[in-house]
């Protein structure tokens, strides 16, 4: 960690009573949604051979916040990777709402070990950052070292963190440690990604202003959300937007 970081990392010490109350009320005030229908699907033409994508993690690759999957992360990161790549793309869902890094080890893995991929995608970070996950880098370590064990020189990419800093149904103290905690998980991640071959990290840190400059949108910060945690259907697209975009210039086979 840098100075930087593990400053910020000691000026929540005192938050943290705080914070623990403030997260027993959210948890009792956020409405439990369920998980988008159709964890599996098909993009494109059946008759040709596909890119079978694997999507792996927590609420949000489970799609919380819309209704079917091909409304959330999987269905719209598999409809752009089709129109980029031009190859239907068949894609399963393996997530679970709740779930840091350790427990998609030890019980989602198991039920992906005869899922046969050529691409692997992974989203996580939230769960871990609201427990102050410190052996975050252990857990995924231990998770790339299992999923490489079933799925060997299958591509692997960490999609970037969400943005917990920018979810309206925090705290502003919430939002500040978790935030900072955040930014300590996206380094260990950096260098994890660095050290090992055949996976990947979108480590570009999204904000809601970034992406409503980028982008170009107009409305206000709740159109990014279903809850004021999860995402709307506007968010799961952009996100597989940045997904796809790094995928077809940063991974090979499906650098174009």
């Amino acid at each position: 960690m840098s100075p930087t970081q593990i400053l910020r990392l000691f000026l929540t010490i005192p938050l943290l009573p705080l914070l623990g109350i403030q997260g027993r009320r959210l948890r009792a005030d956020i409405p439990e949604l369920p998980p988008a229908a159709n964890p599996t699907g098909y993009t494109g033409d059946k008759s040709a051979n596909p890119l079978r994508l694997l999507i792996l993690g927590e609420s949000t690759m489970a799609g919380l916040g819309v209704t079917d999957h091909r409304q959330a992360f999987a269905g719209r990161v598999a409809e752009r990777l089709h129109g980029a790549l031009q190859r239907p793309i068949q894609w399963q869902v393996i997530a679970k709402s709740g779930y840091t890094a350790k427990k998609v080890s030890a019980r989602l893995l198991p039920l992906a070990v005869d899922v046969p991929s050529d691409l692997i995608l992974i989203g996580l970070g939230a769960n871990d950052s609201f427990v102050f996950n410190y052996k975050w880098a252990d857990d995924i370590s231990a998770l790339i070292t299992t999923l490489k064990t079933s799925h060997p020189k299958v591509p692997i990419v960490f999609i970037n963190l969400p943005p917990v800093a920018d979810f309206p149904a925090l705290t502003r103290s919430l939002r500040f440690s978790l935030g900072n905690f955040m930014d300590i998980l996206r380094t260990q991640m950096i260098d994890i990604a660095a050290m090992t071959e055949d996976c990947y990290f979108i480590d570009e840190k999204i904000t809601l202003k970034g992406w409503t400059e980028k982008y170009q949108l107009e409305g206000s910060v709740k159109d990014y959300f279903s809850d004021g945690i999860h995402p709307s259907a506007l968010t799961y697209d952009l996100w597989a937007q940045e997904a796809v975009d790094f995928i077809c210039h940063k991974v090979p086979p499906y650098c174009l």
